[in-house]
């Protein structure tokens, strides 16, 4: 349960706002977050998903 929680706040907190100056900083809009958390472990992985490739 605590797992669900915290992966729905994250990503209803960067659904919001995304992190300030991130967008401009990767030249792109951010369209998706995924993420999970396991908190037995204290471990936490992001995956941003932005408009155009930033790699180019």
């Amino acid at each position: 349960m605590v797992h669900a929680a915290r992966t729905s706040m994250i990503q209803d907190l960067y659904a919001k706002s995304p992190p300030e100056g991130m967008e401009e900083l990767m030249g792109s809009k951010l369209l998706h977050l995924f993420s999970d958390i396991k908190t037995e472990e204290d471990f936490a992985i992001s995956v941003f998903v932005f408009e155009k490739n930033i790699s180019d």
